[in-house]
């Protein structure tokens, strides 16, 4: 089985609508597009088997009662875990975090320590300062490639909260850096936030070292408002619950009650059963991939739109390129001295091309680099080398525009002349065949 971006795009019906015929979707990293499978379980569940899961005896409710607990299953092993019993349903990598922070409230003291990166997701970021306020413990922060891990993990450190990939510059985390962490401080709570990495990559979490993982479904193709928390065996069953309500109870007095052992702990109240639904589907959906194929596409892709913004930023000064290609799940980032990230994102917004730009959640990384924020380009499976075609098109045309208005008269390479930019690949004819190729 190979893998066709072409006919994977097709399983994306808000390509094939009129109004969508000339987007050029490059803001994955924000959220993905859905598949057509995913909105029919959304749709059906409310037209077919609409029921409370766990609260009923009648049909509609053991329906969703199977489909809640055939989900459960489905994440474990789109994860790689152990068992379903490791697997908690949120609201998003963001409540996850939140959960697994709550629950250090009476675990950490003064003298302890929470290390993580500069780089962090402000959702990475938060709920540990807060922990931090809340306990007295110390905050400790690496660089934004990690490199200084050794020097600052100590028998200090009690968690140890990571991106797998990050959301801003694409690196992947050294999980072998990681083994050798957790095997010279084996009782060192290791999170990972899998955000970036489910969509890309296979995750295989029991092999991973880690205690606890994050993730989103929007971000991986499938439904707003549901993520998953995982923790490894009894890790999970230590933590305390962070939100209390039916269906985390086993049993109930007026004044104590009991909490089940299971991950249900940690779902108090009605369940969002019509986005668990389609999260069901997407799991399905995953199962149909060649993930090895699209993965070896991807890359191919990620380091096409390099080369090609590489050879951009060389021809107009001001324009700088943050990332690189190697290690990356799919992100360029661009900023510029020169010009306003907000009228370039403007510009190619009106040529239908979404990207985003801001500071992307990671307000320290930028402050530690001296810049206000960046333009980001993140790619999915169903993007296509005519899709960087566009993005380069517009963006020479951007620039273009700009330097023509500037009142000096500046050109638009450095040797002064008005030549036609030479790319490293003939990025307009090649396409996705050719790409697989090279």
């Amino acid at each position: 089985m190979t893998f066709d971006p072409i006919e994977f795009k097709k399983h994306f019906p808000l390509f094939s609508q009129p109004e969508n015929s000339r987007l050029v979707y490059l803001d994955n990293a924000a959220t993905t597009q859905k598949p057509q499978c995913v909105i029919d379980a959304i749709s059906n569940f409310y037209i077919t088997a609409n029921g409370n899961a766990g609260r009923s005896s009648h049909r509609l409710a053991r329906s969703a009662t199977a489909m809640l607990a055939s989900t459960r299953h489905k994440a474990a092993i789109f994860l790689g875990a152990n068992s379903s019993d490791e697997v908690v349903f949120t609201s998003g990598a963001t409540e996850s975090i939140n959960i697994i922070a709550h629950a250090f409230q009476k675990k950490l003291l003064a003298q302890d320590e929470i290390v993580l990166s500069i780089a962090e997701h402000h959702a990475n970021v938060v709920p540990w300062q807060e922990l931090a306020n809340q306990t007295g413990a110390r905050l400790i922060f690496l660089s934004e490639n990690c490199s200084d891990i050794f020097d600052k993990v100590s028998e200090k450190t009690k968690v140890l909260t990571l991106a797998a990939a990050s959301n801003t510059l694409g690196q992947k985390i050294d999980l072998d850096v990681l083994v050798e962490i957790k095997n010279s401080y084996p009782d060192l709570l290791i999170v990972l936030d899998a955000s970036q990495w489910a969509v890309h990559v296979p995750i295989v979490v029991k092999s991973w070292p880690c205690d606890f993982l994050v993730c989103s479904a929007h971000k991986f193709y499938g439904p707003t408002g549901i993520g998953l928390l995982y923790g490894r065996g009894n890790k999970l069953r230590r933590l305390s619950p962070y939100k209390f309500g039916g269906e985390m109870i086993s049993n109930v007095t007026l004044y104590d009650s009991d909490y089940v052992s299971g991950p249900e702990r940690f779902e108090a109240g009605t369940s969002p059963l019509s986005a668990i639904a389609g999260l069901n589907a997407c799991f399905d959906f995953w199962e149909a991939q060649n993930r090895l194929a699209m993965h070896d596409y991807e890359q191919k892709l990620t380091v096409l739109l390099h080369q090609c913004l590489d050879t951009l930023c060389c021809q107009y000064p001001g324009i700088t390129l943050l990332t690189r290609a190697d290690n990356n799940i799919g992100i360029a980032m661009l900023t510029s001295s020169s010009y306003s990230l907000a009228d370039i994102a403007l510009w190619l917004d009106e040529q239908d091309i979404a990207v985003r730009v801001g500071q992307h959640c990671a307000q320290p990384l930028w402050h530690s680099r001296g810049v206000d924020g960046a333009l980001r380009i993140s790619l999915a499976a169903y993007n296509t080398p005519s899709d960087v075609a566009c993005l380069v098109d517009a963006l020479q045309g951007c620039f273009d525009s700009f330097i023509s208005s500037d009142a000096a008269g500046n050109h638009r390479n450095n040797s002064g002349d008005d030549k036609a930019i030479v790319f490293p690949v003939d990025y307009v004819s090649l396409n996705w065949q050719a790409l697989l190729q090279t």
